[in-house]
């Protein structure tokens, strides 16, 4: 703690600031700290002592709050004696600013909110197989063969993606885990889901190969053959005109023979 009532640890100690006090303990609520006063140790030596030393912040003494002794009581130069209510307010302060989200954190929460709104959106025709909502696919025109496809309920939250906050490193370690857990019943609902998916892939061929034999029959029992049936015309045309022929021939035959008479 520095004399402007910032915060800061030993590994990162701000020289050119002037340290006033250490935090020894601070509650999980934030509300209370254990805080030693540098102003307020008491030293095993009479030797004169400067300014903080973050490799040895005790310097070799005992450190007490808020009571010093008679005897070797060395006054730190420069330091204000603060409160244990201010030194508190700024820890607060501290705590509260540490508790705000992090880039990190910030963005893992975006990305699961994303993939929410995505999977209330993968609908088809009013059927969301990720909501757990049914699908019944019928096979044939007398609806008499069909298949029952189950939806699963695919939301973060089902898939137990529920620490969304990581203010220790536990809470990052847990987040992993569970993103690996969803991630195996995911597999398993894909799989599940492509199994329905052959059926009806499956299905759908031999329906569209039945058609295909359907309307073929169809075409030979309707349709001529343009040729076949031109060939068969010219050779009627051709029958008639030649007995069109032998009439006229056996006409003028007969009106021969009544002129002899």
């Amino acid at each position: 703690m520095y004399s402007d009532l910032s915060y800061g640890s030993a590994d990162d100690y701000d020289g050119s600031k002037t340290a006033v006090g250490i935090v020894t303990w601070v509650s999980e609520d934030g509300k209370s700290a254990k805080i030693v006063n540098l102003k307020d140790l008491r030293f095993s030596s009479s030797n004169t002592v400067g300014n903080f030393n973050p490799d040895d912040p005790y310097n070799g003494s005992s450190s007490y709050i808020h009571y010093t002794s008679a005897k070797h009581n060395e006054d730190v130069t420069g330091i204000d004696n603060y409160t244990y209510d201010q030194f508190l307010a700024a820890i607060q302060e501290a705590v509260a600013e540490s508790s705000l989200p992090s880039a990190e954190e910030q963005q893992y929460q975006n990305i699961l909110s994303q993939y929410d709104t995505l999977i209330k959106d993968s609908s088809y025709k009013g059927v969301n197989l990720l909501q757990e909502q049914d699908l019944k696919v019928t096979f044939n025109e007398g609806r008499t063969a069909w298949l029952d496809v189950f939806g699963k309920d695919a939301s973060s939250a089902t898939l137990g993606l529920t620490t969304l906050e990581w203010n220790s490193k536990e809470d990052v370690e847990k987040s992993i885990e569970e993103l690996t857990n969803a991630m195996n019943q995911i597999r398993s609902m894909s799989s599940e889901l492509g199994s329905y998916y052959n059926i009806v892939l499956t299905r759908q061929d031999f329906t569209e190969n039945l058609i295909n034999v359907l309307e073929e029959g169809a075409d030979k029992l309707t349709l001529a053959d343009m040729n076949e049936e031109s060939a068969n015309i010219l050779a009627l045309q051709t029958r008639q005109q030649l007995a069109i022929n032998s009439l006229s021939l056996a006409s003028q035959a007969a009106q021969g023979i009544l002129r002899l008479f």
